[in-house]
Order: structure tokens, then C-alpha cells, then sequence
């Protein structure tokens, strides 16, 4: 914080500060049995005031940050404040990945692009993973629903991203369309979910039409 605040941003910056309080802590160390411990508090007590950085509580800069920030920061303040500094780190990093897996589930989208028999095409936005991948039911329910032998289409240019979850999501697609005796393409893909397809098997079952363990439709 000092370092920082002084302009000293670098790392050669903060090598040199690590070094100089070693140095001092190794020689000086003796000289501060003789610093009365009211001294001692005083100057931790402003150390520990300013590095609070109490100008980011002000109704002002708070107004510039989103409502999910706001609540995991005055939570994590309070949690220092009422319990220890571990459990507040605990608590926080565990509410961060909530908001983090409820933002990224709202950003993935599925949308109906063209119904035009025997095609049926849809456009896939943002991550297909563990917190979204749920999204995808509806999809199956409007192939269960369509007449046999479509011809379902994924546009995956925006898709980002596809974790585990999200390729059992494909595969119960894929099956529903085999189910129909349709196929199943899915197009324009990202290097990320190209990968993933590939090393889950998901991209051979494609490609030859059978679902894992299954025979061809």
C-alpha cells in the first residue's frame, strides 16, 4: 500500500521495499524492546485507519458499482468487522462464485433463429456450463415436439465457452434428435468448445450419428 501510494508500482518497486524491511527488521529489531507499547498502538492503529480505504464507503463512489458488488463488499467488511478477517475471506470468496455462476447463467441464451421444416435452427450466446446448461431443456422439448426427421442446426459462432455439464446438455440433445430420426449439426464453432467436443468424444458421436453407447438412429 505504501509502495503504491508513493508511486512505486513496479515489481523492482516492490523487491527493494521487501528488502528494506527485512533489513530493518533484522537490525533495528532489538531497538523496539525500547518503543513504549502506546507508541507502538498509536502507530498501528493509523497504519490500520489508512489503509482502510474508507473513501470507497461514501454514498458516492458506492452508486458507481453494481448492487451484487456492493452487497459482497459491505459483507466482507462486516464479516471483518464482527467475526475475523478467515471467515470473511471464506464467506466472500464463496458468495463471489454464486453472483459470478448467477451472472454468467443469465448471459447464456438460446434463441430460435428460423423453424422452416425441416430445419430447425438456434443461435447459442455466451457459456454453456454447470449454472446454464438447463437452458437447453427447452430446445429438447421443441425437437421432442417437432415433426421426424428435422434437421436441427446450432449456430455456436458466440458460443465462448463449454464445460462438462454443458456437453451432457448437447448429448441429451443430440439424443432427442435421434430419437426423431433427425441429425444434428451443430456450426462456426470456437477453438474453446471445438476442444472440449472433441476430447469428450461428443464431436465423433456427431459425426457418425450414434449417441455414447448407443446405436445409429
Amino acid at each position: 500500500v505504501t509502495n503504491i501510494r508513493s508511486g512505486g508500482s513496479s515489481p523492482i518497486a516492490g523487491i527493494v521495499h521487501a528488502l528494506t524491511l527485512a533489513v530493518i527488521v533484522l537490525l533495528a529489531a532489538p531497538l523496539a524492546y525500547h518503543v513504549p507499547l502506546a507508541v507502538l498502538a498509536g502507530i498501528l492503529v493509523f497504519v490500520g485507519w489508512n489503509m482502510g480505504e474508507w473513501r470507497e464507503f461514501t454514498p458516492v463512489q458506492l452508486r458507481h458499482f453494481s448492487r451484487h458488488y456492493r452487497l459482497l463488499m459491505l459483507g466482507t467488511f462486516f464479516l471483518t468487522v464482527v467475526f475475523d478477517l478467515t471467515v470473511a475471506v471464506q464467506v466472500g470468496i464463496v458468495l463471489a462464485c454464486a453472483l459470478f455462476i448467477r451472472r454468467m447463467s443469465g448471459i447464456f441464451t438460446v434463441e430460435l433463429v428460423s423453424l422452416q421444416p425441416p430445419v430447425l435452427t438456434y443461435k447459442l450466446y455466451g457459456a454453456l456450463f454447470f449454472g446454464a446448461a438447463a437452458k437447453l431443456d427447452e430446445a429438447v422439448s421443441a425437437v421432442e415436439r417437432a415433426p421426424r426427421g428435422m434437421t436441427v442446426v446450432l449456430d455456436a459462432m458466440h458460443l465462448i465457452s463449454v464445460d462438462a455439464t454443458g456437453i451432457d446438455a448437447l448429448r441429451q440433445l443430440h439424443k432427442a434428435v435421434l430419437a426423431r430420426d433427425g441429425v444434428l449439426r451443430i456450426e462456426s464453432l470456437q477453438p474453446q468448445p471445438r476442444e472440449v467436443m472433441e476430447r469428450s468424444g461428443f464431436a465423433d458421436e456427431l459425426a457418425t450419428g450414434r449417441p455414447a453407447g448407443g446405436h445409429s438412429a
